[in-house]
């Protein structure tokens, strides 16, 4: 993960989700479903044969996007510096899976603040902090965060 770099830095060639309008220079994408299940298990496929450099920090928060509402009017793109792609994606790396139809992505405290700013710029209301719905009583108890 490089801060400098939130368009690039955490979209890894390994994961990075199988569609037809891929671009090279442009991370976005609408995404779907499919999509999410093929970084999950290419990670899992990875995380075994991958060479462990050391302990990520597990500090962060687990966000839920609902990727069907996007806009894509690059509001969040542009506000977090690419963090977010033009349909309002995180990074794919982050992924961890979807949950009624969210995508759960762990976003690191690093870009915490990142997100908090460009969910005051996206319109659709697509961002909801996973912590914040699981006070709600809308996810599992899996899910949740202490």
């Amino acid at each position: 993960m490089d801060a400098s770099n939130p368009r690039w830095s955490m979209r890894s060639a390994e994961l990075r989700p199988s569609h037809e309008y891929y671009e090279n220079d442009n991370p976005g994408f609408f995404n779907e479903s499919e999509y999410i299940t093929h970084v999950v298990d290419a990670r899992h496929k990875l995380i075994g044969v991958m060479p462990q450099a050391g302990r990520p920090n597990p500090i962060g928060r687990l966000l839920l996007v609902d990727y069907k509402v996007s806009n894509h009017n690059e509001a969040t793109e542009d506000e977090s510096a690419g963090f977010f792609d033009w349909a309002d994606n995180p990074p794919w790396d982050l992924w961890v899976g979807e949950y009624d139809e969210l995508l759960v992505a762990w976003i690191p405290h690093e870009f915490v603040e990142v997100v908090v700013r460009s969910e005051q710029v996206e319109c659709m209301g697509m961002f909801h902090w996973a912590d914040d719905f699981a006070l709600c009583g809308r996810i599992p108890t899996w899910l949740r965060v202490k």
